[in-house]
């Protein structure tokens, strides 16, 4: 069963979003505090929409993004999606958009963004719901340090 996100949910998010990312592809050691504040900084954004995917009461999935206006028409932004280690590959991410975009349609937001690792092949995921790569953009990054200041 898929439902919107509830404050009450975060506790169960932290959890799977942490035994998510400990996992393939992933392989990163998320600690409980940043994994909260990770979530938490998601779930403050304004225009904030969560969705679980419950399992007999308990959360094996969620996403979380938040709507931004655009001249003209608006983007809602996939910040996070994580689905818990043993039920990947089982067709929980892809109920999670589709539901995402269920809701989207309803709301009149015809456009939906997200960045995620090529290196890890998760590109492939997203491209198999229809998504593409927006050659028209870049994803860039610096990194800030004393010695480039």
């Amino acid at each position: 069963m898929i439902r919107t996100f509830e404050k009450s949910d975060l506790s169960s998010c932290i959890e799977v979003h942490r035994a998510s990312f400990k996992e393939a592809p992933w392989f990163e050691q998320w600690n409980y505090e940043d994994s909260m504040a990770r979530l938490v900084d998601i779930q403050n954004t304004p225009r904030f929409y969560g969705l679980v995917y419950c399992n007999k009461d308990q959360i094996i999935g969620a996403l979380f993004g938040h709507v931004e206006q655009m001249n003209g028409f608006q983007i809602f932004f996939i910040k996070e999606m994580f689905v818990k280690a043993g039920d990947k590959n089982k067709g929980v991410g892809g109920k999670l958009i589709r539901a995402l975009e269920r809701h989207l349609c309803e709301c009149k937001i015809e456009h939906v963004q997200l960045f995620t690792s090529k290196k890890h092949g998760i590109d492939r995921f997203y491209l198999k719901q229809g998504y593409a790569i927006d050659n028209d953009f870049v994803l860039l990054e610096k990194r800030i340090n004393e010695n480039n200041n």
